[in-house]
């Protein structure tokens, strides 16, 4: 996907994108952390479509940076 090493220079603020899915990104936040999961949908017309996770994010309380959690 060449779209986000064209969009780096211009967004240095953005830590990922994935263009090629719509979708949504879902919230778990309690006192310890924030964790934001981006889930992409497999076709937008089709409401019983499947879904899948693109990326996982994680920011713990007292720790001032992003940790992606589905990286290996």
């Amino acid at each position: 996907n060449q779209r986000p090493n064209a969009m780096s220079p211009l967004n240095p603020h953005i830590r990922y994108h994935e263009g090629a899915h719509s979708g949504y990104v879902r919230f778990d936040l309690n006192m310890e952390r924030l964790q934001a999961d981006f889930v992409g949908v497999e076709n937008i017309r089709d409401p019983a479509s499947g879904r899948l996770s693109l990326a996982s994010f994680e920011v713990v309380a007292g720790a001032p940076q992003l940790r992606r959690l589905d990286e290996g």
